[in-house]
């Protein structure tokens, strides 16, 4: 497996002294409209690494919903993936990242959902999307006076999710994290049916460790998954897979967090 390291562009200097051998980008709700794709590829394609494209979690003030039922936001989302997709032509990259969407304070039609989903991605017709798997519930919750709201997912949660929207897209992220958190108490049986369920689609991995009932992005090992047979199914499956330590807060004090997470994924092999 090819492992690399999330950026942003403010990180870039401190980043590439860990020596990823690719680059994931974190784009900020402004760094689209302030930069624009030709200023990003100019500042990610000066590390002369691939770059993979990760599409930003919002636009502006607006959340990135391709299955929102809002008309509105599902047009303001494809604009935001498109600036993407020139970002990601400009850079050369092998696929973009992008979440589902179908995020909501409570549940929706989850048949509705995909519906819309699939109607989004068929406009935008691209075809080096890795969709990402969801947790039960969804981190980046809406910020109101300071505080956030548990807010949940409400597709790609399973991985048969998966198997109705597979024609749209290039492969998988798989998130680590998010497979065991598919339930409230966590799920070690979810999570490795996203490595065995459809065998062909290729996967794409963020790795991290995770406790229930919602707490993701933990140092690798530091929680509760057992990733015994996680690195098993990435040795037999995945020596052309690439992926990234996805670490919350792992790129402060020159990426210490991540470069522990390269070390626990180095001593096993990779």
């Amino acid at each position: 497996m090819r492992l690399g390291l999330k950026c942003a562009v403010r990180d870039l200097e401190p980043i590439m002294a860990l020596k990823p051998s690719f680059i994931e980008t974190f784009l900020g709700p402004r760094d689209l409209a302030c930069l624009g794709a030709k200023g990003l590829a100019e500042r990610f394609g000066s590390t002369g690494l691939p770059v993979v494209v990760h599409v930003p979690e919002y636009h502006g003030e607006v959340f990135i919903d391709l299955a929102s039922a809002d008309p509105k936001v599902r047009a303001t989302s494809m604009e935001a993936v498109r600036g993407c997709i020139e970002l990601a032509d400009r850079l050369g990259s092998p696929h973009i990242v992008i979440h589902p969407g179908g995020i909501a304070e409570g549940r929706v039609d989850r048949a509705g959902a995909i519906k819309r989903l699939r109607r989004s991605l068929e406009k935008i017709s691209y075809d080096r999307f890795y969709l990402e798997n969801m947790p039960w519930f969804y981190f980046r919750a809406r910020a109101i006076a300071g505080r956030t709201r548990m807010v949940r997912s409400n597709i790609m949660i399973d991985v048969k999710d998966f198997g109705e929207v597979r024609d749209l897209g290039a492969g998988m992220t798989l998130d680590i994290c998010h497979g065991f958190l598919s339930t409230r108490k966590g799920s070690m049986k979810n999570l490795l049916s996203l490595f065995d369920e459809y065998p062909e689609m290729p996967r794409y991995l963020h790795i991290s460790d995770a406790a229930a009932p919602d707490v993701e992005g933990l140092q690798l090992g530091e929680g509760s998954i057992d990733f015994g047979p996680v690195v098993e199914r990435i040795k037999e499956r995945g020596k052309d897979w690439w992926g990234i330590p996805e670490i919350m807060d792992g790129h402060r004090d020159g990426g210490k967090g991540f470069a522990r997470a390269m070390a626990f994924l180095k001593v096993r092999g990779f």
